[in-house]
């Protein structure tokens, strides 16, 4: 974000946007979801559901807040600003973050688990991996050359 507050070129605003974006959600969203996932058992919907209107809420009020302190600063030091705010979050956050144990294996009931092509003789979920596949293929590689 701080490579932002002074882009001289385009590809500084890309990295800063896409690449870092897709890398933060990769590396600080999804685990807290599923370490979130791990601690509640009846009401993780709620739970789940709390902290993802987290983000919304963020999507609202930060840009409210760096509107503002881009008329009283300036854009680089709002965006200077808004950095060490995520910088300070985001410590707070992963400070708090704890992974729940595993069971014990006596609650596994002696089950394994299960093969990959077991995973796989499933109909409705290969075929939904199918589907994913094609989907993927045809966003990335058809492109243009159809339309």
């Amino acid at each position: 974000m701080l490579s932002l507050s002074q882009p001289q070129q385009f590809y500084q605003v890309f990295l800063t946007q896409g690449v870092g974006t897709g890398i933060s959600l990769g590396f600080l969203f999804l685990p807290a979801l599923s370490i979130l996932s791990h601690h509640f058992a009846r009401k993780r919907a709620l739970a789940m559901g709390i902290a993802v209107s987290g983000s919304s809420t963020g999507g609202v009020v930060f840009p409210i807040l760096i509107n503002k302190m881009i008329e009283k600063y300036g854009f680089q030091w709002a965006t200077r600003i808004a950095a060490l705010v995520c910088l300070g979050l985001i410590t707070i956050a992963l400070a708090c973050m704890r992974t729940r144990p595993p069971p014990p294996r006596s609650q596994l009931d002696g089950r394994k688990p299960p093969s990959v092509l077991t995973i796989f003789k499933d109909v409705p979920y290969s075929l939904a991996v199918l589907a994913t596949l094609a989907n993927i293929v045809g966003i990335f590689f058809m492109g243009k050359s159809f339309l």
